[in-house]
């Protein structure tokens, strides 16, 4: 940047050095009248698309031939390979951390449910309270931060997917008995109901 601002201040016809103009004393409108403009040329030289992506491709593959000579150096000094460590996708060695096993997703029942009833909680912006038909005796009561985004009285008769078996919390004073999934990018954005296109059966467990 120090030497695109020199480029600049000589091609619009000044020759002072640059380096010794202190910018808190510069003002508008200073510069005299009749200036001849100088040679002008690009400031910031095209990026060469090909060079460019050359030299990608070689540092790829001189991390690469590092990566496999770490590993192969390890090996022949009996280092330990399973502390976190770089490995091909920029995972880590305790990425699986993150992962869930199949009997953590067991725990949580999903199942279909159909929305009976559909209404906004008084003195509550954001809530709709659901009467879901699990294909149990009673339907559910479950309450959902919905409402800006869905008419309840639409919503009826929706078939949904529901948090069957997640604790039961009170909200308002009233008590959710699960939740309806919903999907968003981030918390700002509108959500999306999780539904189905077929014809599923009230009750059924997704797997």
């Amino acid at each position: 940047m120090p030497e695109a601002s020199k480029n600049i201040y000589g091609q619009i016809g000044l020759a002072d050095d640059i380096a010794k103009i202190d910018p808190a004393g510069l003002k508008w409108g200073e510069l005299t009248a009749g200036t001849k403009i100088g040679e002008t040329a690009g400031v910031f030289p095209r990026i060469d698309k090909n060079k460019v992506m050359n030299e990608i491709k070689e540092q790829s593959a001189d991390s690469g031939q590092q990566s496999a000579e770490s590993v192969q150096g390890a090996v022949e000094t009996g280092s330990d390979l399973s502390a976190p460590s770089a490995v091909a996708g920029g995972l880590t060695t305790d990425t699986e951390d993150q992962f869930i096993t199949i009997d953590d997703f067991i725990k949580v029942e999903l199942r279909v449910g159909e929305i009976k009833v559909a209404e906004r909680v008084p003195n509550a912006d954001k809530l709709l309270r659901f009467e879901v038909d699990l294909g149990e005796d009673a339907p559910r009561q479950i309450l959902a931060g919905l409402a800006e985004w869905y008419e309840p009285e639409k919503l009826i008769g929706r078939k949904v997917v529901v948090v069957a078996n997640l604790k039961p919390r009170k909200m308002r004073g009233l008590e959710s008995q699960g939740m309806i999934c919903a999907a968003s990018l981030t918390e700002d954005d509108t959500p999306a109901i999780a539904t189905f296109l077929e014809d599923v059966k009230v009750g059924a467990r997704l797997k």
